[in-house]
């Protein structure tokens, strides 16, 4: 696997020499005298680091980085600047070269730093190169071959197999059956439904929530309460609304051993008290900051036919 290297400069011979120098460590290098096209070719060529000339006629190196900058997919590129005024030196992203005949040749070296920033980065690099190899392809396609094997024996023994529990998507009894905290209930809650918001504004029940897979805040925190009601867990739906106003956001309070809990939208977190849940949920809201937030306790009875708005997303 060879990573891939865009060069941009205005210099016929600058881009040579780059060329040259780091084909020989085997680079993949695409070379243009044309910052203004940078977006196109860096979606098509798609490289791993780019460098810069610092003075371009055309548009400055600097600027060229600003407009990846503003780009989802090119922003976390490496930069690399050539530049005949300054030294080496290294910014968040961008790093600064000096034009020397001595940099081109150790330019391998700099590049090598900028992809193996930190550790995670140069696992990621031995990771692709362990499925480019085909040898390993093959290794990892039967890896897979056993895992299905291994699902189906371990599907007939157990009701929930360990298999399925980690990797596929479970029913509702099921769900049922392996949580065991309040902090994993949110998290399989979380992963499962999607935040929607409900135009009806109607409070549907856990079990309805889980299978269509999405929902409103109220519905998410629903479906919290009654996994946590299987497991004997103290928990019930708390919905907050400031004076005066028409909206309300529905979280999830309740207790584990000594500590008190909450749930915004599946997310999990101690707190000391309710007035700490309404803090948090001012922070999560933030027009609500600095105004008296109301808070009532919502039970499982009150919620058949129960509808009311919230106004924001």
């Amino acid at each position: 696997m060879k990573y891939k290297i865009l060069a941009i400069d205005d210099e016929e011979n600058i881009l040579k020499l780059l060329k040259v120098n780091l084909e020989k460590h085997n680079y993949e290098v695409y070379t243009s005298t044309k910052p203004t096209k940078i977006i196109k070719l860096a979606k098509e060529f798609k490289p791993d680091v780019i460098i810069l000339d610092e003075v371009m006629p055309e548009m400055s190196g600097l600027s060229v980085a600003g407009i990846l900058s503003h780009d989802r997919k090119l922003k976390n590129i490496p930069v690399i600047f050539l530049s005949a005024t300054i030294d080496n030196n290294t910014e968040d992203n961008y790093t600064y070269l000096p034009k020397t005949v001595e940099v081109f040749k150790n330019i391998n070296i700099i590049i090598k730093d900028r992809l193996y920033k930190n550790r995670s980065d140069y696992y990621k690099y031995k990771l692709k190169q362990f499925i480019h190899c085909e040898q390993n392809r093959f290794a990892l396609m039967a890896l897979i071959i056993f895992c299905i094997l291994f699902y189906n024996i371990a599907e007939e023994h157990q009701s929930v197999s360990w298999f399925k529990k980690t990797f596929k998507e479970l029913t509702w009894p099921e769900v049922q059956q392996i949580v065991s905290s309040p902090r994993e209930i949110c998290a399989r809650v979380r992963h499962r439904v999607i935040y929607k918001p409900d135009t009806e504004d109607i409070w549907d029940d856990g079990k309805t929530t889980w299978t269509r897979e999405y929902g409103d805040c109220e519905d998410i925190s629903q479906t919290i309460v009654d996994l946590c009601k299987e497991k004997n867990i103290p928990a019930w739906v708390e919905v907050f609304s400031i004076d005066g106003g028409t909206e309300g956001h529905a979280v999830v309070l309740g207790y584990w051993g000594n500590k008190m809990w909450m749930a915004s939208n599946g997310w999990f977190q101690y707190i000391d008290d309710l007035a700490d849940a309404k803090h948090k949920v001012s922070r999560e809201f933030k027009h609500w900051r600095g105004k008296n937030i109301n808070s009532s306790r919502i039970s499982g009875a009150a919620l058949n036919g129960f509808r009311w708005y919230e106004t924001f997303n």
